[in-house]
């Protein structure tokens, strides 16, 4: 098992709306999850001023490498870098 962390921050121009924030990452960590990229559901994360960390537990080292996503972690990231 191997563990990562991913921050995700709001853009340059834009403003950190934490609940709308931590729902699409909520929803990218799910579709990782159900993929079969992340070893648990329960992850413990970090709120910062302007986003969020999170500390995951992967089942293979490359296991968030682009070439394993499905269809539903691809339409999870789009949504996460909409503003």
């Amino acid at each position: 098992m191997f563990t990562a962390r991913i921050e995700f921050r709001a853009s340059a121009n834009s403003v950190w709306r934490h609940e709308e924030g931590c729902n699409k990452i909520d929803c990218l960590l799910l579709a990782l999850y159900r993929n079969g990229q992340l070893s648990h559901v329960s992850i413990p994360s970090a709120r910062l001023t302007n986003g969020v960390d999170c500390y995951l537990s992967l089942p293979k080292e490359d296991s968030l490498s682009h070439e394993y996503n499905n269809l539903y972690v691809n339409e999870a990231l789009i949504v996460l870098k909409q503003n």
